[in-house]
């Protein structure tokens, strides 16, 4: 009985510094790291694989139809087909393959994917 009067002592208090943490925007990592960061990926959908010595010849193609001033940037998306075009929301990972040819014609921007 004592030790359970101690957990619970314990949850209160950690309860309480919750609530005082959270009037300053605070939150305890400890508390949903677990959910954030899983022991194994848990997306739904299946991975996707690709080998450049397949598809070189398609992103060389591209540097040649498509012109540096046609397109601010050249690029291949490395698509799943297990779900066409998730590559668009944000909180995606998304892979791409950049034709790199004609340096300093496109614009410089910051990347934050």
């Amino acid at each position: 009985m004592e030790m359970q009067s101690a957990g619970s002592s314990a949850l209160a208090e950690r309860q309480a510094f919750y609530r005082r943490i959270g009037s300053s925007h605070l939150a305890p990592l400890w508390e949903v790291l677990g959910a954030l960061v899983p022991r194994a990926p848990t997306s739904p959908i299946a991975p996707a694989h690709w080998r450049y010595a397949d598809i070189r010849d398609y992103v060389m193609e591209a540097g040649t139809l498509i012109t540096a001033k046609e397109a601010e940037r050249r690029v291949l998306v490395l698509e799943n087909q297990h779900a066409p075009l998730r590559f668009l929301r944000r909180d995606e990972p998304a892979g791409f393959h950049h034709v790199v040819a004609d340096i300093g014609i496109a614009p410089v921007r910051r990347h934050d994917r």
